[in-house]
């Protein structure tokens, strides 16, 4: 009965080991193995990441697709798999593995626009690529990149506290057009994107804005929404000065 009971332990103990083995090599396969989707390359961060809470399931997007190296313009999703996405590239000095995750951008991208989810820009080679920081908090730390600018939301970067305190600080600029959601989302300042344009150039438009239960209907040149902005027209925006447009809702 003892060797019995020996026995059944003794498989007991060895059945959770193998388990607990199969679920880390599950977890180093999926943060060393790269996923696609659409645009875009990316990573799982996991429970064996050394540079990372346990528990952070979140992701790094580690390069582009070459659908996505042939795109002039990027968004960052927010969220891919269900999880949210955290970094724009990782250096492999502060992750658990020896691979290559540098982001080199190729010769179309020439923008890339980021969210409030972001929390990270690193390790990128981009020189002719400009961030778009579509937030109205500096909610993404730059390090070890090679961009041409930063833009922040205007009114953000007029407030020299939350500009970096960095050598990047001398890359960071006002954007020059911002669109605004329009209506009371329980945010400070509505903001959905900026963009920047040289004179001369076209502003393009961005993807649709969604509203519960609502339809967006334009892009206007003022909050009552009495005058749409025609995206076939260049702007004249004088030098420090901001485009804003307003978003109009069917309610």
């Amino acid at each position: 009965m003892q060797a019995m009971k020996t026995n059944f332990f003794s498989n007991k103990i060895t059945v959770f080991s193998a388990v607990f083995f199969l679920a880390l090599v599950g977890c180093n396969n999926k943060t060393t193995k790269t996923h696609t989707s659409g645009f875009f390359k990316y990573i799982y961060l996991c429970e064996n990441s050394e540079y990372q809470n346990k528990n952070d399931k979140s992701i790094v997007i580690t390069g582009f697709t070459e659908l996505g190296l042939k795109q002039e313009r990027l968004d960052i999703p927010r969220e891919i798999d269900g999880q949210r996405v955290k970094y724009l590239g990782l250096s492999d000095e502060n992750f658990s593995h020896n691979n290559n995750r540098k982001i080199t951008c190729g010769d179309y991208l020439k923008k890339i626009f980021v969210f409030d989810s972001l929390e990270h820009i690193e390790y990128m080679d981009c020189p002719s690529v400009d961030i778009m920081v579509c937030s109205s908090e500096l909610s993404v730390t730059t390090f070890s990149s090679n961009f041409r600018h930063l833009y922040l939301y205007a009114p953000l970067f007029k407030d020299k506290g939350y500009l970096p305190d960095n050598d990047y600080s001398k890359t960071v600029q006002a954007a020059n057009v911002s669109f605004l959601l329009n209506y009371d989302t329980g945010k400070d300042s509505n903001l959905y994107r900026v963009d920047n344009v040289a004179e001369g150039e076209k502003i393009v438009m961005p993807p649709n804005p969604f509203r519960e239960k609502c339809l967006f209907t334009g892009w206007y040149t003022e909050p009552e929404c009495l005058n749409a902005w025609d995206f076939n027209t260049t702007p004249s925006i004088e030098r420090n000065n901001e485009l804003v447009l307003y978003a109009n809702w069917d309610i």
